[in-house]
């Protein structure tokens, strides 16, 4: 249950921040990707012909600079995992939001059906409408964040498969 509300610009921002960190980490990914698939085509195409010692050395030195580069891709997809845990909490405490605020709409309208001065329940219809926009606030939300949630783990996974493709 969330423990207090809190304002739109604040859940707008948290969305919005969490999903910048998934693009920019998905950048990152990709690069990390394309970085250790380069490495990879350069060794593949590499002739070999020189002196023995020689071949060895570079292939020695471009097996670590491989070795850096999925390093390096494996802890910046650790990162990614705990962007894209962040954003499920956060599209859980949207739902949260969202489902309570219905509960509210409905209570609100139990009592509406149940006061008879015209004035109150005119109030209450305005309560209910104001509740309604918050929902459709909340929602918007949480599909935001579910999108940039799906489309960070379809990236995430492309990159994983690529780099264990030839490990």
């Amino acid at each position: 249950m969330p423990s207090e509300a809190r304002s739109r610009s604040e859940l707008t921002e948290q969305t919005d921040d969490l999903n910048r960190d998934l693009d920019t980490q998905g950048d990152k990914l990709t690069e990390l990707t394309e970085d250790v698939e380069t490495v990879r085509q350069a060794l593949s195409d590499m002739r070999r012909s020189g002196s023995t010692e020689g071949v060895e050395a570079v292939e020695a030195l471009a097996r670590e600079a491989e070795s850096r580069a999925v390093e390096t891709f494996d802890a910046e997809d650790q990162i990614m995992g705990e962007h894209l845990d962040s954003g499920q909490d956060h599209e859980s405490d949207l739902n949260e939001r969202s489902d309570d605020t219905q509960a509210d709409a409905d209570r609100l309208g139990e009592a509406r059906d149940q006061v008879r001065h015209t004035e109150a329940q005119s109030r209450l219809d305005e309560s209910i409408t104001q509740e309604q926009e918050d929902i459709a606030f909340l929602d918007g939300q949480a599909e935001e964040i579910r999108a940039g949630h799906d489309q960070g783990e379809q990236l995430r996974e492309e990159m994983r498969r690529r780099v264990q493709s030839t490990t």
